[in-house]
């Protein structure tokens, strides 16, 4: 709320400090209606909030769907697919700039955009991972951490394709 005074008197408006400003500040006052429960979402959303202000409206999301009555698993999805969306992309479109900053000069804004857009689309399954451990403090095993890297794609690359042989 603002209060505004007389037009050339010199003062500056009163500002109402309980009001939120921007959206971080939302954000860090939704923090604060998750269930304890959850102390391990609000304490890495804290840290999200400090170190990429920019993804409170992302926050602002994520205390919804805690705070809502879908079920654990609804849950871990829906949370996991923000996650990986806006931390998968913003990471991977800053790599990629960073990468092609030194080569390309202002194709790196092109790169930057791709790379997030990627990003967001492969840190999905990521994003899962990580709202099942803040969630259900559940630890991924290992054949899951395996189809994230390299040699676990190959694998289940193989697997898909004995699948499809099987079919034939």
């Amino acid at each position: 709320k603002l209060n505004t005074p007389a037009a050339g008197s010199g003062r500056l408006p009163d500002v109402d400090k309980t009001t939120p400003r921007s959206n971080a500040d939302r954000a860090k006052k939704k923090l604060d209606e998750i269930n304890p429960k959850y102390g391990k979402l609000k304490k890495f959303l804290g840290i999200l909030l400090i170190n990429a202000p920019f993804l409170a409206l992302d926050v602002i999301a994520i205390v919804s769907v805690v705070n809502s009555d879908a079920s654990e698993d609804e849950k871990i999805e829906k949370i996991g697919g923000i996650l990986g969306g806006a931390v998968g992309g913003a990471a991977l479109g800053a790599i990629a700039a960073a990468l092609t900053a030194a080569w390309s000069g202002p194709g790196a804004i092109l790169f930057a955009i791709i790379g997030g857009i990627t990003g967001s689309i492969l840190g999905d399954e990521v994003g899962r991972i990580i709202a099942r451990y803040l969630l259900k403090n559940a630890v991924p095993n290992p054949r899951e951490l395996k189809s994230l890297t390299p040699s676990g794609l190959d694998e289940l690359r193989e697997q898909v394709l004995e699948v499809h042989e099987e079919d034939a």
